[in-house]
């Protein structure tokens, strides 16, 4: 398993800051159009029920842009990957 530290500078900039990591091994291989399928109604779904003016009030999205603040970051130049 990998240990992973976090700063104590981090630790006090973002006290209720919790991280997770998954380590596996996995095996690539084209995808099946299940989850193809499942993909698309997905992303169909945001589309039609998550307006662009509403993404950042998500409580994730929000408070992973009060952590880049606190860290001293702009959020609208370093996206995040799932606002991006």
């Amino acid at each position: 398993m990998t240990n992973i530290e976090i700063s104590d500078d981090l630790k006090s900039r973002l006290p209720e800051l919790v991280l997770a990591c998954i380590e596996c091994e996995v095996k690539v291989e084209p995808s099946g159009e299940e989850l193809l399928n499942r993909m698309s109604e997905t992303e169909e779904n945001i589309k039609q029920n998550l307006p662009l003016n509403k993404i950042s009030q998500k409580s994730a999205i929000h408070a992973s842009r009060r952590a880049y603040k606190a860290c001293g970051k702009d959020p609208a130049r370093y996206r995040l990957s799932a606002e991006a």
